[in-house]
């Protein structure tokens, strides 16, 4: 993933679109700026992002798949408060 702009937090998830599966990736970047999450196509053994980037307050330090594999738990560093914050994130296609 090192060169296409991709972090180090990556997680499969089962969604139904496309060919079913797809990767959820943070973007390079360290733990002193803002972070996104972008799911991924694999197309012609490439990745390709398949939805908008979803922007955090911080950088995000774990993405774990639910046990379902339908969503994963992103856990993120609020740079603006101190805080540390969950998000359940899921894909719904066609949307």
């Amino acid at each position: 993933v090192a060169g296409l702009g991709w972090g180090s937090n990556i997680a499969v998830i089962q969604t139904g679109c496309q060919e079913g599966w797809q990767a959820l990736a943070t973007q390079a970047g360290d733990y002193t700026v803002p972070d996104a999450v972008q799911a991924i196509d694999v197309v012609n053994r490439k990745g390709v992002p398949s939805t908008a980037p979803v922007n955090f307050d911080g950088p995000v330090t774990e993405l774990w798949p639910l046990e379902d594999a339908t969503a994963v738990l992103a856990i993120s560093h609020n740079l603006k408060t101190g805080n540390y914050e969950a998000f359940r994130l899921s894909i719904t296609c066609g949307q």
